[in-house]
C-alpha cells in the first residue's frame, strides 16, 4: 500500500510542478528501482526489506541515510535455567 501510495503521490506532484511525462517516466522508474538501495542495506541489518521499500519509494535519499546510519537491532538472548541439585 505505500508502495502504491508513494507512486500516485509523485505522478499528481510531479505534473503540478511543470515536469512533463517524458521526465515524469525516468523519474518515476528511478524511485522504483533506487528503493531497492535503502531496502537492501536494512536488510543486511536484520530489518523488513518491504517496509523499507515502501520508505525508500517515498522519501528515497531519506531512508537511504537512514538506513546507513541504522544499527543491527539488539539480539534477544534466551537464558535457559537448568535444575540446581538440591541441598540437604
Amino acid at each position: 500500500m505505500g508502495v502504491l501510495l508513494g507512486i500516485v503521490h509523485w505522478i499528481i506532484a510531479l505534473p503540478l510542478l511543470g515536469f512533463t511525462l517524458v521526465t515524469i517516466v525516468p523519474v518515476g522508474l528511478f524511485l522504483l528501482f533506487g528503493a531497492l538501495i535503502p531496502a537492501a542495506i536494512a536488510k543486511s541489518k536484520d530489518r523488513s526489506f518491504w517496509l523499507w521499500y515502501a520508505y525508500g519509494v517515498n522519501l528515497w535519499i531519506v531512508a537511504l541515510i537512514h538506513a546507513l546510519v541504522l544499527s543491527r537491532p539488539p539480539q534477544r538472548v534466551i537464558v535457559e535455567y537448568r535444575d540446581r541439585p538440591e541441598t540437604d
